[in-house]
């Protein structure tokens, strides 16, 4: 909810369909504002606009693991990041 107590425009990406359309019924049941969820894949988006990130990683390879983490690179220096379930072994993070 860093949207609404912080006022900064957020976004949620996945690339399952129905987790878009749940989080846009929680989204209207709770007024969210300066929010959207956008079913896409997270490889493909430019993910330099944003700056606080939530990710669950429970469910990825080695593989796509390592390709989100080189993609994170790409964050501007005062991004946060979170990621659930696994460690993440580079400096800059």
């Amino acid at each position: 909810m860093a949207n609404k107590k912080y006022k900064i425009k957020s976004a949620g990406i996945d690339i399952i369909s129905n987790f878009i359309r749940i989080s846009n019924i929680i989204k209207k049941n709770l007024n969210l504002q300066n929010i959207y969820f956008k079913n896409n894949d997270f490889f493909q988006e430019n993910i330099k606009q944003y700056n606080l990130f939530f990710i669950t990683a429970t469910c990825f390879d080695d593989k796509t693991f390592n390709r989100l983490i080189d993609k994170l690179e790409q964050i501007k220096n005062n991004s946060k990041i979170a990621i659930v379930t696994k460690k993440v072994n580079k400096k800059k993070f």
